[in-house]
């Protein structure tokens, strides 16, 4: 199905104490995607504060969602969704901040040819470096060849969670993310089920800056959380829950 490029986009934050970079990204989003966003989601996973409305208010409509208790990735975007009013649906870091160029233009295009399940944009870092955003399935075969034999990736299976627009009857249709995964590899194991529908995942022509933060390399939760997803993805792979790719 074809994409209009006029149509509306969706976009689900989730902030885990980013106030600042929340504040960023969405003046960017104002002034750079005002034609093209309708609706952001911002989910508030822990007790922070609001970010301020300009003058004016914000020239889209803004749901702020304040969770109880903290949910992963994968709950996070799912809850966003049951607000998304639009066709299009992005999953979106919140610390991320755009350049010159509008992503969301370009992703809405992209959306547009044919078979594109999926699009994603270049990632980069502060030092203009690109960021490992494209990557083959994790395998521990993959990861022996990547990390211990410095070989480079044979293939593109999946992308980065941190920008992600899809539609959102494609969305519904795998049934959103992977709750069983939690914090790590639910972009993972969300881009293999597009895929497994015969759908392709497609780059626009669109560079983003991004300010990741690997906390898994930093803290034991979070290295076992990684840990815990990826044995959890071998499963799967295992038991072909991702038949057709």
């Amino acid at each position: 199905m074809s994409v209009s490029k006029s149509a509306g986009v969706t976009v689900s934050i989730v902030s885990h104490y980013h106030g600042d970079f929340v504040i960023k990204l969405l003046s960017d989003m104002s002034k750079l995607a005002v034609g093209n966003i309708r609706h952001v989601i911002l989910t508030l996973n822990l007790p922070e504060a609001e970010p301020d409305p300009p003058p004016g208010g914000w020239p889209f409509e803004i749901t702020i969602v304040r969770n109880v208790a903290p949910k992963g990735f994968a709950a996070n975007h799912n809850s966003a969704f049951v607000y998304c009013n639009t066709d299009i649906f992005c999953i979106l870091n919140p610390d991320i901040r755009m350049l010159s160029d509008n992503p969301f233009e370009e992703g809405l295009k992209t959306l547009s040819q044919p078979n594109c399940g999926l699009a994603y944009v270049k990632q980069i870092g502060r030092d203009g470096i690109e960021h490992d955003y494209k990557r083959e399935i994790p395998t521990p075969f993959a990861l022996i060849r990547r990390w211990i034999l410095n070989k480079p990736q044979q293939r593109i299976d999946w992308v980065s969670g941190a920008f992600m627009m899809i539609r959102s009857e494609t969305f519904r249709s795998v049934n959103g993310l992977n709750e069983c995964f939690y914090m790590y590899c639910e972009d993972t194991d969300f881009c293999l089920r597009i895929r497994a529908k015969g759908l392709d995942l497609c780059e626009a022509p669109a560079t983003i800056l991004h300010e990741a933060h690997h906390s898994s390399r930093k803290k034991m939760r979070h290295l076992y959380w990684h840990i815990s997803s990826l044995i959890r993805l071998w499963v799967h792979l295992l038991l072909r829950r991702y038949r057709k790719i």
